[in-house]
């Protein structure tokens, strides 16, 4: 389905649709649905997966990479180590990275004021959050919202951007 959306929408849309359903890839028509797990996961695939859990269960109060570390079972170092093996990243950009997407997604899905998307995501305050957020996605927060709607009306309703357009009153 999602080489459909890809083939008729773009990636962008596709991959918008695949991190709603939580998809983890879009795959090619071919290939296998399911990707079956490996018979034995590696020891720090586990801990990243945990590690990741903590990170998105304290989205709106993020931890420290000390607190990170003990629920994750690691030595700070230990938790930089397998986060930068992983992500080339150390864990707290990891982790602000983790934020802004949830960010993004409440901003997509949701029609909360900005301020309530910054606190919710762990954000001092709304001008560090729209800072951080201009500085990864290339548009402020509000900018992103108005994209998208403007993208969502052109893309659901053509016939309603012709008339507003043409300045003819929608029916």
């Amino acid at each position: 389905m999602l080489n459909l959306i890809v083939a008729r929408q773009g990636t962008s849309l596709a991959q918008i649709v695949a991190n709603s359903f939580i998809s983890p890839r879009m795959r090619q028509g071919l290939a296998a649905q399911r990707i079956d797990p490996p018979d034995r996961p590696s020891k720090s695939c586990n801990v990243l997966t945990r590690i990741l859990h903590h990170m998105e269960e304290h989205v709106g109060e993020p931890l420290s990479s000390g607190e990170l570390a003990l629920r994750a079972g690691l030595s700070v170092r230990a938790l930089s180590r397998v986060v930068r093996e992983h992500t080339g990243e150390p864990p707290m950009r990891f982790y602000r990275k983790v934020r802004l997407q949830a960010a993004r997604d409440a901003l997509f899905y949701s029609e909360s004021p900005i301020q309530d998307v910054a606190i919710s995501c762990g954000f001092a305050s709304p001008e560090v959050f729209s800072r951080t957020f201009r500085a990864h996605f290339g548009l402020s927060p509000r900018e992103f919202r108005l994209k998208t709607m403007d993208d969502e009306l052109k893309r659901l309703r053509p016939e309603l951007e012709l008339q507003l357009k043409s300045g003819f009153p929608a029916n």
